[in-house]
């Protein structure tokens, strides 16, 4: 397990959460503390790419992640409507749904207001590579600092939005040397 003082392995500590009993975060917290073995206090930070969700660390969930669509049903069901919500929610839901549904989802997810069951309110790849270059954008970090102050609905990661995306030179109309 942990040795030298470095965490056990994801499946480890989740044999061991699980064979305690331990069934909140509260609860998962509490007892680390005095656990014999070294265990993160973030095991969703340390342990990011086998992470899932908190009631699966729990061992409450047996069986695959649902689908893209069921997640999505699941979601609106419950009337979740932000991503902020969602992130709040998902760990108390019945079903095996993920941390990170834009991570988990990668080749479905077009935005959270389609996933939510609204129209996705950004302006189309087209649209946004024409408004960017009008305004004379000219980097990546430009963007990031002009697109929060704009009244434009514009994405934050329009790398990760837009399925046409190319690169950030073509996107901000500018040659690749």
């Amino acid at each position: 397990m942990a040795i030298n003082g470095k965490y056990p392995t994801f499946t480890q500590a989740k044999k061991l959460v699980h064979d305690a009993g331990i069934n909140t975060v509260i609860t998962y917290r509490v007892w680390r503390v005095g656990c014999a073995i070294k265990i993160p206090y973030h095991p969703e930070r340390h342990y990011f790419s086998e992470w899932i969700n908190w009631p699966d660390f729990f061992g409450k969930y047996k069986g695959a992640m649902v689908s893209y669509e069921q997640a999505s049903e699941i979601a609106q069901a419950a009337k979740i409507t932000s991503a902020t919500e969602y992130y709040r929610w998902y760990k108390d839901a019945l079903q095996r749904i993920p941390a990170s549904p834009p991570r988990e989802y990668k080749n479905d997810w077009s935005c959270w207001n389609t996933f939510l069951g609204f129209k996705c309110k950004f302006a189309s790849y087209e649209e946004a590579k024409e408004i960017v270059q009008q305004v004379g954008v000219k980097s990546h970090l430009e963007y990031k600092m002009w697109y929060t102050q704009s009244k434009i609905r514009l994405p934050a990661a329009p790398q990760v939005m837009y399925s046409e995306w190319t690169n950030w030179y073509d996107f901000l109309g500018k040659t690749n040397k």
